[in-house]
């Protein structure tokens, strides 16, 4: 695992990627740590994926309760604004060689509509660069947070992923960014299908809100995680 150890890892995310002194942006409450739940920061899907890789954490730019789409949340929170172009450390010039995209849960939580994205020229410009989309609609604002991720950031591996199994009806939204992942060429992480979190599994693998993983759960996804990468650096 030569190839991958020492590489910066950043990560745009919601709660679940969420823990107090890790993810504090512009003064927002992370979900993690839970008394009761989840209280140490290695239990995380991130830092066991970090810790087994031999990762160098750059961004956690996951803020709770936050969408891909503009819907509700406006520009500060949506993954589809300045967020993704939000992913290097200002403050030590240091640039993200793996950049993990797993929002867009409370999209589908909120029921946000999905729409019919149909490639880039839904919402980019070419001629006048500028970004075009209706981000309101799913689609639009996820093909758009990819679209700013891949531009600013081009010599970087981008993953996106999947929403965890955690209630029906999520299959739309995951099949939607499996396309976007195919469109724009990022590997897409299956956790939909990759784990053994499901309704049935949710005393398992998930806290009581039946949403939120617990540590059996974070190890499920960082097995998931740390699976791809290593097929994706292996010597």
């Amino acid at each position: 695992m030569a190839n991958i150890s020492g590489k910066y890892i950043s990560l745009l995310g919601a709660s679940t990627s969420t823990f107090q002194g890790y993810s504090d942006l512009k003064g927002q409450r992370p979900y993690y740590p839970r008394p009761g739940l989840l209280t140490d920061v290695h239990d995380t899907w991130w830092m066991r994926t970090i810790n087994e890789l031999n990762l160098n954490l750059c961004v956690n730019n996951s803020w709770s309760g936050s969408c891909v789409s503009t819907k509700e949340d406006g520009d500060e929170k949506a993954g589809c604004m300045d967020r993704a172009t939000q992913l290097h450390n200002d403050l030590t010039g240091t640039e993200p060689d793996i950049i993990i995209l797993i929002i867009g849960g409370n999209d589908a939580l909120r029921g946000y509509d999905i729409g019919t994205y149909n490639g880039v020229d839904d919402i980019y410009d070419k001629v006048s660069k500028t970004y075009i989309g209706d981000c309101t609609l799913f689609g639009n604002a996820y093909a758009t947070m990819v679209h700013k991720v891949k531009a600013r950031y081009p010599d970087a591996d981008v993953y996106v992923c999947s929403m965890l199994y955690w209630k029906s009806g999520l299959e739309p939204y995951n099949q939607m960014i499996k396309k976007i992942a195919d469109e724009f060429r990022v590997t897409y992480i299956d956790f939909y299908k990759g784990t053994d979190i499901s309704p049935i599994t949710k005393d398992v693998y998930l806290s009581s809100d039946a949403i939120h993983p617990n540590p059996k759960g974070f190890s499920q996804m960082s097995d998931c995680v740390v699976k791809i990468l290593k097929n994706r650096y292996k010597n």
